[in-house]
C-alpha cells in the first residue's frame, strides 16, 4: 500500500491519460488487422500466455493493443513487417499441418510457436525459422508429429 502511496503522485494527469488510450474501450474496433489476422494474433498470445487462475492475454485483451500499436504507433514498414510475418506463419502452418494457423489444434500451434524460439547460448541465424525446434526443419517436424503419434499430426 505504501509503493502504490509512492507512485500516484509521479502519476500526473497527463501521464495516467496516455496509459488509459493505450488501452483500447470496450466497444473497440479494429483498424488495421482484419478478421483473420486477429484470429491469428489471438490464437498465438492465447498459446503464450493462456489463462490460469487469473486472465490470460486473450481475456487481457492483448490482440487490440497489438492492433492499437500497430495502428498508431508502427510506422509503415514495422506494420508491414509485422503483418508479412503473421502471413508467413499461416503460411508454414499449412505446409506442416495443411491448415491456417488459428485453425490448428493447440498441440499443432505449440509446435510451430515452439518451432521460432532457441536458447540465449545459441547463436542466432539469419533468418530464425530455418532453426526450428524441436524437430530441426520443417519436414523433421512434420515426420516427428507423425513418428509419435502426438496430437499435433495431421489426421
Amino acid at each position: 500500500m505504501l509503493t502504490a502511496g509512492a507512485v500516484l503522485p509521479a502519476l500526473t494527469p497527463e501521464l495516467f491519460a496516455f496509459y488509459q488510450q493505450a488501452q483500447p474501450g470496450a466497444s473497440y474496433a479494429l483498424r488495421t488487422l482484419d478478421p483473420h489476422q486477429n484470429e491469428t494474433v489471438v490464437s498465438m498470445i492465447d498459446q503464450i500466455i493462456p489463462a490460469t487462475d487469473t486472465p490470460g492475454a486473450k481475456a487481457a485483451r492483448v490482440n487490440e493493443f497489438i492492433d492499437v500499436i500497430l495502428t498508431e504507433w508502427a510506422n509503415d514498414e514495422e506494420r508491414r513487417n509485422f503483418l508479412d510475418g503473421l502471413a508467413d506463419v499461416d503460411k508454414t502452418s499449412g505446409a506442416l499441418f495443411g491448415k491456417d494457423f488459428a485453425s490448428a489444434s493447440p498441440a499443432q500451434q505449440l509446435v510451430l510457436l515452439g518451432s521460432w524460439t532457441r536458447p540465449p547460448s545459441e547463436p542466432a541465424l539469419g533468418n530464425r525459422k530455418k532453426n526450428l525446434r524441436p524437430f530441426g526443419s520443417p519436414v523433421a517436424a512434420t515426420r516427428g508429429c507423425r513418428a509419435t503419434s502426438s496430437p499435433c499430426s495431421r489426421a
